[in-house]
């Protein structure tokens, strides 16, 4: 499954008119990074170049979009630690890329079943509080940029214009 940012915006939106909360949005985007990473894996030992690339792609755009949400404002500290861990992440996907390296890749499966432990673990704290505050470090849901509604076709194709196409 290839999402774009725009997919993943609208299953953001989706969950939340769903009634998901945004942790529990948070805990979905790491669970598709950690299939991105098995997947990976997989194409690895299969020797699928294209396929392992396609999923370590994929993951580094997910971990740019955990990145992008991030508050930095209100999150302080905690966001940048946070920003931190996507930079340094995402550095070592692409190192494990680059290396073809099964065992980087289970390094990183570790780091961020743990991570998406904590952020469950948070999401059920957050659930059994009377308060219902969010934390500050991802207090808004993703902005971004819609790509343009597509264009009918034009009703009468022979009314546009021919002539000698050249590239």
């Amino acid at each position: 499954m290839n999402l774009t940012q725009s997919d993943i915006a609208g299953l953001y939106n989706q969950g939340l008119a769903q009634g998901a909360s945004p942790l529990g949005l948070v805990v979905a985007l790491y669970d598709t990074i950690l299939r991105d990473l098995r997947r990976a894996g997989d194409a690895m030992a299969r020797g699928d170049i294209e396929k392992r690339t396609f999923e370590l792609n994929h993951a580094l755009r997910v971990i740019a979009e955990l990145e992008n949400v991030l508050n930095y404002d209100q999150g302080g500290d905690v966001a940048q630690q946070l920003k931190q861990f996507y930079v340094v992440t995402r550095g070592m996907v692409v190192d494990a890329g680059i290396r073809n390296s099964q065992s980087a890749l289970q390094q990183l499966s570790e780091i961020f079943s743990t991570m998406r432990q904590a952020w469950y673990q948070a999401e059920q704290k957050m659930g059994a509080s009377s308060t219902g505050k969010f934390p500050a470090a991802l207090v808004a849901p993703p902005q971004l940029a819609r790509p343009p509604a597509p264009q009918p076709p034009p009703a009468d194709t022979e009314a546009l214009p021919r002539g000698n196409w050249r590239a």
